[in-house]
């Protein structure tokens, strides 16, 4: 008799935990979502849990950071890049999206080391070079020019 209520409660206990890892499986499949919201919850679900650690972790503040940069909110996104970094340092990604926010904000300086160091990181990351090329040539060409005064062509 004393069996039976240490069996209802095994198996209670079981089905809890395979919900609660749907719901883990199910806030991953959000979390790369291309809609930012259901990213947001579900990314912001992920790292309020307490399960994930290490490159997973990272990865949860990696795809937040995307869906706020894709929200337009390019100062959350980089700060959640920077949890990502932190976690992860070789995570070549993160510093390529975060290089792009930084080049949202203007800051080209910190977007071309971010930019960089992708590159260094992962060389194959060749949509890296097209970025940079596009934010610093018109740029300093424009130095290069007003540095050269008005032309005189008599």
């Amino acid at each position: 008799m004393r069996l039976l209520p240490v069996i209802i409660l095994t198996a209670l206990l079981g089905a809890s935990a395979v919900q609660s890892g749907e719901t883990q499986t199910e806030n991953w499949k959000r979390c790369t979502s291309d809609d930012p919201d259901k990213s947001l919850r579900a990314c912001s679900a992920l790292i309020q849990s307490g399960d994930e650690t290490g490159f997973r972790l990272a990865k949860a503040f990696y795809d937040r950071g995307l869906a706020y940069a894709h929200e337009g909110n390019c100062d959350l996104a980089v700060k959640d890049y920077d949890q990502s970094l932190r976690l992860n340092p070789t995570f070549a990604y993160a510093f390529y999206s975060r290089g792009a926010a930084h080049a949202s904000k203007s800051d080209y300086d910190h977007a071309f080391q971010d930019y960089n160091h992708a590159l260094q990181l992962n060389p194959s990351l060749t949509f890296a070079l097209y970025w940079p090329a596009r934010v610093f040539v018109p740029r300093r060409m424009r130095e290069f020019t007003s540095q050269l005064g008005p032309l005189n062509l008599s």
